[in-house]
């Protein structure tokens, strides 16, 4: 019975939080391209993984704050997430 009433409680979480989370993690990512410091498509399929829940690894360290702005950016610049659709290069 506790097992069900966990499964409930995490239902329950990911219905309500998640969306608070994922929007602080979008969040984020829009401070960059706000920033100028990606460009608006990049911004665009970060969002979508974000939302998709689909994040490589060094987008959730970005975000989860594990990797630094400037780490990520050169990450990014580099190329690291083109197979997720991510264009690369500097705006």
């Amino acid at each position: 019975m506790a097992i069900g009433q966990t499964i409930t409680v995490n239902a329950i979480l990911e219905r309500e939080v998640a969306p608070n989370v994922l929007e602080a993690r979008v969040d984020k990512v829009l401070a960059l391209r706000q920033a100028e410091k990606i460009t608006s498509a990049q911004f665009l399929v970060l969002k979508r993984l974000i939302e998709d829940r689909r994040e490589p690894k060094d987008l959730t360290d970005y975000l989860d704050d594990k990797l630094s702005e400037r780490d990520f950016l050169e990450l990014l610049y580099a190329g690291v997430f083109e197979p997720q659709g991510v264009p690369r290069g500097k705006p």
